[in-house]
């Protein structure tokens, strides 16, 4: 079909778009095929997947791990969402490294991984800043733009420019403990059915960004007077980062030194890099974006008659809710929606995968296919991760 027989979408978020893009429409059966499709939609054990980026000219940063791991003690279930931000360096790292850190440490392992995404680049300058200072801008490029002998360096320092949240959960062998773990803005809800089939939520996760205004205070009250009102603007840290919270993004952690003489000098490197020049004025006291996480525990011992789930998602997916006006409202709100359809007896048997289809338009098929179909060259939807595993 000609572009020229297309609908015109507009933003799915039902914002008048200003350059209306083409899309097509589906017959049901093929709507449902592409999102499956694009959605990537698979079943882990018992944990339902699916990571969505519908347009095909931008990279999906969000990354997910789900796994049993045989321990001395029995069977535990681990799962996490990452998502990436700047560059997938660091979140492809986090879901390589951190999962098995963490097994390290249920197993009590002797021997730690010392490979942090910090002590990667401290080690390209072992005599730390003072060296910085001593080296010439080519010999600091010849060391971390070192190509010519297969870019380890390089990809080093990204992972230190880049950033990635981190949403994690563990289960224990016998089924009795949950832990959830969070660092930025994913969101994790715990589904509970009793016997009657009546069904509550409760969130699990903190909301590390520049919304949560106990984490904004955080941050003034970290740093003296004269900075407050420069640490976080426009509800982003320098004006630039949304998250407070997350792995990497050193050039918020690390004094403005680094982001001068390395950070910068990585090729290629920041995607918007006078903005980064604009805001190391502002970085005089560093750090300004926390790698503590929080963490919560759920006793599921007294379970009995009672069906325990939790959802997990990357903050796309809440986007797609708040920014619906049909839809949007508190966060408690929107998280007793996804618990009850989760709950709904539906002819779609992965139920992440009837998460997003609700998150997208339900039953409203036009607007399920300009979110699916739209012809841009840019997202028009964040990338969007979720889970459900089954307790």
């Amino acid at each position: 079909m000609s572009t020229s027989n297309l609908p015109l979408a507009d933003s799915p978020w039902g914002v008048i778009d200003p350059s209306p893009m083409c899309y097509r429409n589906l017959p049901p059966q093929a709507l449902a095929s592409e999102l499956r499709h694009l959605s990537a939609a698979r079943t882990i054990g018992t944990t339902h997947c699916v990571t969505f980026q519908p347009c095909l000219e931008a990279i999906n940063q969000d990354r997910y791990d789900v796994q049993e791991w045989d321990l001395p003690s029995g069977k535990w279930t681990f799962a996490a969402v990452f998502d990436g931000h700047a560059g997938v360096k660091t979140v492809e790292h986090v879901v390589e490294v951190l999962p098995r850190l963490i097994r390290t440490s249920l197993t009590s392992a002797l021997t730690p991984d010392n490979g942090s995404i910090l002590d990667d680049l401290l080690g390209l300058f072992p005599d730390g800043s003072d060296a910085i200072d001593r080296l010439s801008d080519s010999e600091i490029n010849s060391i971390i733009n070192d190509f010519d002998s297969g870019g380890t360096n390089h990809t080093k320092v990204l992972r230190c420019m880049q950033g990635s949240t981190v949403l994690m959960s563990l289960v224990d062998s016998e089924g009795l403990n949950l832990w959830v773990c969070s660092l930025g803005d994913c969101q994790a809800v715990l589904g509970t059915k009793n016997s009657s089939g009546a069904c509550t939520s409760t969130l699990l996760s903190s909301n590390h960004n520049g919304h949560n205004k106990e984490e904004v205070m955080r941050i003034r009250q970290e740093h003296p007077e004269d900075e407050r009102d420069k640490c976080v603007l426009d509800d982003r840290v320098f004006g630039v980062l949304a998250v407070t919270r997350a792995i990497g993004d050193y050039c918020f952690k690390l004094p403005a030194s680094y982001t001068e003489r390395i950070f910068l000098k990585a090729n290629p490197g920041f995607s918007h890099p006078d903005a980064v020049r604009e805001f190391l004025s502002r970085n005089l006291t560093p750090p300004y974006i926390s790698n503590q996480a929080d963490v919560r525990h759920v006793d599921l011992t007294l379970r009995e008659q009672k069906e325990h789930f939790l959802i997990m998602c990357s903050d796309g997916f809440v986007d797609l809710y708040m920014y619906d006006e049909t839809r949007a409202g508190s966060l408690e709100y929107i998280a007793a929606r996804w618990v009850s359809l989760v709950n709904l007896e539906s002819d779609e048997q992965n139920e992440a995968l009837r998460l997003l289809r609700d998150a997208i338009g339900g039953e409203d098929e036009d607007k399920v296919a300009r979110n699916l179909t739209r012809r841009a060259l840019v997202r028009w939807i964040d990338d969007t991760t979720v889970l459900v595993v089954r307790l």
